[in-house]
């Protein structure tokens, strides 16, 4: 395999990089980020160790390894929770050759630390919720909701109106009956 100096590139990724041996499934490269975070200080603590082992806490190969999917000059993208780390990664794969072995290279970036992560979980859960809501205001009679102010008013005291949650929404007030009410959830102000 290529000396460390040929993986300096990869040293300075803030994104975790591996390289594996695809016969063996020997680790042979992990950058500084995913040594790290592995607690390994240096490259001889884990090379030669399988990755499955080391990366997934698995006694026996993975049974979500798209090894085999692997093309040079290709990359496989998905996701995927690690149960070492207990996080999130989007995950590149890609393959090459070097003096006839073939090797898997894996970039992962930590989508958990990404502070856009809340709402791959509001996504995921809630994504049915919605489209149920949706269906049935589709099928109501249409309304006439009235004025809406943007404004500096004060924010819903509701703790279950979105604005308690979506901090980014404006102040956004109608009123009912003669009443300051909060347009996302009628609830008076």
């Amino acid at each position: 395999m290529p000396d460390n100096e040929k993986w300096s590139f990869f040293e300075s990724l803030d994104e975790m990089v591996y390289v594996t041996d695809v016969e063996t499934n020997e680790l042979v490269y992990m950058n500084r980020h995913l040594r790290s975070a592995l607690e390994y200080r240096t490259h001889e603590e884990y090379r030669g160790r399988k990755c499955y082992e080391v990366l997934q806490g698995c006694e026996e190969p993975c049974s979500f390894c798209n090894n085999a999917q692997l093309r040079p000059g290709e990359f496989v993208s998905w996701t995927h929770k690690n149960p070492v780390l207990g996080k999130r990664f989007l995950v590149k794969d890609g393959s090459f050759f070097h003096n006839g072995r073939q090797y898997r290279m894996e970039i992962a970036i930590d989508v958990d630390d990404d502070p856009r992560a809340v709402y791959f979980e509001q996504a995921r859960y809630g994504m049915y919720a919605r489209m149920a809501l949706l269906t049935d205001l589709a099928n109501q009679p249409r309304l006439d909701p009235g004025a809406v102010e943007i404004g500096h008013t004060p924010l819903c005291h509701n703790p279950r109106c979105i604005t308690q949650t979506e901090r980014y929404l404006p102040p956004l007030v109608r009123k009912i009956g003669g009443v300051d009410c909060c347009a996302f959830c009628d609830a008076p102000l």
